[in-house]
This record gives structure tokens, C-alpha cells and sequence, in this order.
């Protein structure tokens, strides 16, 4: 009895082993044009391979930054899609982590610089062994880069992670009417976000909007103003998924709405609990915890649609 309880367990073990290595995925870093990438190929490799791009601000390949965000969200995402055969690359944007140097200054940035680079990250994945077709996946502004790229990447795919579906002075006036914001705060930003909207320079920023509208980012933040992402979805025919969150403070359900609405046959999620961190907030838990905890989860219903959605 001894010995076969013994055999039994052995070769539970042995297909426990081979289910973890039919999951298995081989990540290797790779320099991309500068832009510092992690590349991960399931053993498993359908073909299919996608690009993942990265939020605004400093954050990281793997939805992380120095100024306290830690979500791990994109690591998580390409785990889970490395277990439906599916590769991904995931970088850092010029000028962030391991891509730091690819920038000279930062008023040079313009949002079209890193389209350029979601397509450079794009062409290079196309070289890969086994790659026959192209995703490109972009969470919050991300969502837009990779909606300027497409054209010229020509994916098979576009999936939109809590992407903005206006402009960007609209959506930081609608931010900026939160009653968390304080209103001497609010009256001091209104009047500049305009002027940058108008396409002029200001020089004189108050300490506490630094961050926001210092001087050597305003030429970007004057670049991004001009996109429409609902008109850039309107006018190509990539089938596309649209994903948002009901607790998502930053991106809101009038931008999921305007890029659901942009043209026909496009496929959406709407996620209740889901903060724009792409985790569902725990019940009772403050909506930071999303943003601070990696051990947190991804949202449930968002790896079993995006896997659903890019299905051959």
C-alpha cells in the first residue's frame, strides 16, 4: 500500500509538472532601438505576439514607478497570456527605466516620438522566430500611442485598456472638478491647461502643479492635447477591444462610451470594481491599495476576454 501511495503521488507529480511546462513561458531582455524590453515566448507559441504599452508618466515595462506605483500589471498580463500560447514584448518608454538614455531632453518628448517607438518595438517582434501576426495592447495613454501607431503597424488586433476617448485638456478639466481636488488648487491649474490648449508656452507654474505642467513637459502635453483617440479609432477598421472600469477615477465611463461609440463591430468590457491599475478594489479597501499592492490580482474578467477576443 506504501509503494503505491508512493507511485500515485509520483506521477501526480509528473503531469503536475508537465501542465506547468506546457505554460511555461522563456523571457529574454532585449535592446530595442535603446528602449530596454523583456520578451516572453510561451513554449506553447500560437504565433501570435503582442506589444504592450505602457501608461503615462514613468511608468515601467511592468506597470511600476519610482514614485511609489507598484502593480506588477503588465508582468501579469504577459503571464497570462503566455498560458493561451500567446508571446508579448513589454518596454520601457524612452526616457523611463532601462530606456532612459534614448532621450536627450525632456522637451524634446512629443507623443509621436513614442508612436514611432511602438512601431520600432512592433517591427522588431515581427523578426522573431515563430511571430506571424502582431497585437498591439496599450493601457491608459498607452491606449493612444498604440492608436497612432496602428496605421502604420498594421496590427491584427487593438486592445484598449482604459484608454482616454477625448482629449487630453477635456479629460484633466473633468479630473480636476473631483472634489478631492482642493479648489485653490483647481482655480490655479484651469487657466494654464487652457493656455497649453491654445498652443502657447507658460512659463510660471506654480510649486504644487510642477508635476503636472512644468515647463520641459509642456511641449508633450501640447502634442497629446491635439489627439482625438475616438476620431483616431474612427478611422481605421482594426477590430478592436475596448476595456474599462467602474472604479477607475482617471479614465471614466464618458471615455469608454466615446471609443465604443467610434465605429461599429468594436467589442468591449465594461469591469465592475476595476480601478484604472486593472485590479479589482477589495471590498472596503482604499482605491490606493490597487496601485501599491502587486500581490493584488488582475481584474477576473480581463485576461478571459482579451484571451477570448485574440482567439484564432
Amino acid at each position: 500500500m506504501k509503494n503505491a501511495f508512493r507511485l500515485i503521488l509520483l506521477s501526480l507529480l509528473a503531469l503536475l509538472a508537465c501542465s506547468g511546462k506546457a505554460n511555461a513561458a522563456t523571457e529574454t531582455s532585449s535592446d530595442i532601438d535603446g528602449l530596454a524590453a523583456t520578451y516572453s515566448q510561451p513554449d506553447n507559441f500560437n504565433g501570435l505576439a503582442a506589444v504592450i504599452v505602457a501608461g503615462s508618466g514613468p511608468t515601467d515595462r511592468n506597470g511600476n514607478n519610482t514614485f511609489g506605483l507598484k502593480t506588477d500589471a503588465y508582468r501579469l498580463i504577459a503571464e497570462e497570456l503566455a498560458k493561451t500560447g500567446v508571446a508579448s514584448v513589454r518596454y520601457d518608454k524612452r526616457g523611463i527605466g532601462g530606456s532612459a538614455a534614448r532621450v536627450s531632453t525632456e522637451e524634446s518628448l512629443t507623443i509621436e516620438q513614442f508612436a514611432d517607438d511602438a512601431l520600432a518595438v512592433s517591427s522588431w517582434l515581427r523578426l522573431q522566430n515563430g511571430v506571424r501576426q502582431v497585437v498591439l495592447m496599450g493601457h491608459s495613454e498607452g491606449g493612444v500611442i498604440a492608436l497612432l501607431a496602428a496605421d502604420r503597424v498594421k496590427p491584427k488586433a487593438l486592445v484598449l485598456l482604459t484608454t482616454p476617448g477625448r482629449p487630453l485638456a477635456g479629460l484633466i478639466r473633468e479630473q480636476m472638478s473631483h472634489p478631492a481636488v482642493p479648489d485653490a488648487i483647481r482655480l490655479k491649474a484651469l487657466p494654464i491647461l487652457a493656455a497649453l490648449e491654445q498652443g502657447e508656452t507658460v512659463s510660471s507654474i506654480p510649486d504644487e502643479l510642477m508635476g503636472l505642467f512644468r515647463p520641459s513637459i509642456q511641449g508633450f502635453l501640447r502634442s497629446l492635447m491635439k489627439i482625438d483617440p475616438a476620431k483616431l479609432l474612427a478611422a481605421n477598421s482594426v477590430p478592436t477591444l475596448v476595456i474599462g472600469g467602474s472604479k477607475d477615477v482617471q479614465v471614466t465611463r464618458a471615455d469608454f462610451d466615446a471609443l465604443t461609440r467610434a465605429r461599429p463591430k468594436i467589442e468591449s468590457l465594461w469591469v465592475a470594481e476595476m480601478t484604472h491599475a486593472l485590479k479589482a478594489l477589495p471590498s472596503g479597501a482604499l482605491q490606493q491599495r490597487t496601485y501599491t499592492d502587486p500581490s493584488l490580482p488582475l481584474a477576473s474578467t480581463l485576461m478571459p476576454t482579451i484571451n477570448g477576443f485574440l482567439k484564432p
